[in-house]
């Protein structure tokens, strides 16, 4: 399968209080892999078709952005 590049805002985290931010930087995948992350594109991912997605954040997939009641430590 080709590889997918998506040239986007990409949002991770370092820690539980330090974020990293790469604005304007790429992202390439292969079939369900992600093989690069970075601000600069490698030469050798330039020939492929390169989706747009700078209006966006891009995030790490299985992030828990939520939390329930239930999950606060319950106190009287």
């Amino acid at each position: 399968m080709a590889k997918q590049v998506y040239n986007t805002n990409i949002v991770s985290s370092k820690s539980y209080d330090e974020l990293n931010v790469i604005e304007n930087g790429y992202v390439v995948k292969e079939d369900d892999l992600i093989i690069y992350v970075g601000k600069d594109l490698p030469i050798e991912y330039k020939d492929n078709n390169i989706i747009d997605y700078t209006n966006y954040i891009m995030i790490p997939g299985f992030s828990d952005l939520h939390i329930h009641a239930s999950q606060y430590v319950q106190s009287l």
